[in-house]
């Protein structure tokens, strides 16, 4: 049972963009680790380290709402997947539920990271970027 609910999330969880190529968020974005791992490197700021906290003050309830809410379809998917035999509309309709909340978290996901870049100059953006490969 648990193994079904950990290949249903790691189905939700794969880059948004997946096999259309690289993943345009991580191509031209940084995480707030990356930023915080690479701030002597980059010289990064007290404004921008501030800049940065403060954006995931921000988003950081609004996510674990979204958290909340996927744990519970998520449940509710595996309540439906679980049954024998399944009905093929319902698991349907749980599915687009957990999709819904996936999206919902992808641009939550983009906000943070246009926030997180927004932070910082051009430079550094690209130091982080180039240590990646």
């Amino acid at each position: 049972m648990k193994n079904l609910v950990y290949i249903l999330m790691s189905l939700f969880t794969a880059p948004v963009f997946g096999g259309v190529g690289e993943d345009p968020l991580k191509a031209n974005f940084v995480t707030g680790e990356e930023i915080f791992v690479n701030a002597q490197g980059i010289g990064l700021q007290p404004e921008q380290k501030s800049c940065v906290v403060n954006a995931l003050k921000e988003i950081k309830p609004q996510y674990s709402k979204i958290d909340e809410d996927l744990n519970s379809k998520v449940s509710a998917l595996n309540s439906v997947a679980s049954k024998h035999p399944v009905s093929e509309s319902e698991l349907a309709s749980k599915l687009e539920e957990v999709t819904r909340v996936e999206s919902q978290r992808k641009i939550l996901q983009g906000r943070l990271l246009s926030r997180y870049k927004n932070c910082l100059n051009s430079s550094q953006i690209q130091k982080i970027l180039s240590q990646r490969k």
